[in-house]
């Protein structure tokens, strides 16, 4: 059971979070590229039933817009780049042409919400539903070599939410325009705002370690490629926040890569490699995809 509230372009979905408390979801366009993505999170102590707009505070946020979640691309074209470039890398999501700040490095194309197999338009107040709540945004992105000279974006990517109780279920999709080379992607970011530890099964990490004291990662893919779930956790609480990577097309990592990274402060970030190190050639065409979910609970992760 969900109650959603929709509008402009703002879409808050409240779900329950064990007895007696709820949590809160705020998908909104935010950022350098303003991209609609999962903004904000909330926990409150009132029932669903109880629960309003009133109860976002900053006292019950637990996640800020901060992070990509989705993720960046480090992706060049291969004709009519810029030379010389502006340096920059990464593009998409959060990043501007100086990571969260210059120019913005993507376009919001629009956004449909939909209760079931029913689309809704904005104008929606607290309205509770016992179907799934699907967003699908669709966005457009320039490579890190097609902003100066021959400005234009490469790569369409369309992000599907689905909601339902307290899990988002997410799935990536991206096609590549023209010919390029893809040298980084991640997904499935999460940050360590909130939740201060971490567990990796079926990694090298032995048991659950501290976020932002150093660098993790959970091993050579090569050996540890079975390592598809990170746990999140608010040490001394019952907040656990489980992320999967549920499935993938064309997943391309170098040799001795890790499938999960873990970032030092002050980044606090986790991520799944996806396309990492490769150089791998595209052409005007080809289609990717990733799914995975975030599972916020207050019970143990093991039963999730």
């Amino acid at each position: 059971m969900n109650k959603v509230t929709f509008k402009e372009e703002q879409v808050t979905i409240y779900g329950e979070y064990g007895e007696g408390s709820s949590i809160g979801f705020v998908f909104q366009r935010f950022g350098i590229n303003q991209i609609f993505s999962l903004a904000e999170v909330y926990i409150v102590p009132k029932s669903l039933v109880e629960i309003q707009e009133s109860d976002l505070t900053a006292e019950n946020q637990i996640i800020s817009p901060i992070t990509d979640w989705i993720s960046p691309y480090w992706i060049v074209a291969k004709n009519d780049i810029d030379i010389p470039n502006n340096g920059n890398k990464l593009t998409g999501g959060n990043h501007g042409t100086n990571n969260g700040e210059g120019d913005p490095t993507a376009e919001f194309v629009r956004l449909d919400v939909f209760i079931g197999n029913t689309q809704i338009k904005n104008g929606l107040s607290n309205m509770v539903v016992d179907k799934p709540i699907t967003l699908v945004t669709t966005n457009l992105v320039e490579a890190s070599n097609t902003h100066i000279s021959y400005p234009r974006k490469i790569v369409e990517e369309k992000v599907t939410y689905v909601v339902k109780g307290s899990e988002i279920k997410v799935k990536v999709e991206f096609q590549v325009k023209e010919p390029a080379y893809i040298i980084e992607y991640s997904g499935l970011q999460t940050n360590g705002q909130y939740y201060d530890q971490f567990s990796i099964p079926n990694s090298e990490i032995e048991g659950w370690q501290p976020i932002g004291t150093q660098t993790y990662r959970s091993g050579a893919h090569e050996q540890y490629g079975l390592s598809s779930q990170i746990m999140l956790n608010k040490e001394g609480s019952s907040d656990w926040l489980v992320v999967s990577l549920d499935g993938y097309k064309k997943m391309s990592l170098a040799d001795g890569v890790e499938m999960i990274q873990v970032m030092e402060a002050p980044v606090n970030k986790t991520y799944f490699r996806l396309l990492y190190d490769t150089s791998l050639m595209v052409e005007a065409g080809d289609v990717f995809w990733f799914k995975g979910s975030y599972s916020f609970t207050n019970s143990s992760p093991y039963n999730v």
